[in-house]
């Protein structure tokens, strides 16, 4: 959808996924993998909140890492 108003490729793909990570809100998938998940019988939907923050959280940081490497 945004390609169209950038020629620079590959910072786009690098933004969109960075963007991607951090909490359930940046992502429609993560939104949709949150609501199976709390359908679940005994499901600990804090529990996998935080997990999900905590994942995320640290593959931001190494995403960002290496971009500043490349960049």
């Amino acid at each position: 959808m945004l390609s169209g108003f950038t020629d620079n490729v590959q910072a786009l793909l690098l933004g969109t996924n960075i963007g991607g990570l951090g909490t359930p809100i940046a992502s429609l998938a993560s939104l949709i993998s949150l609501r199976i998940y709390a359908r679940m019988p005994h499901a600990q939907t804090g529990r996998y909140l935080l997990w999900f923050c905590v994942v995320n959280i640290c593959l931001l940081a190494l995403l960002l890492f290496i971009a500043f490497i490349l960049f």
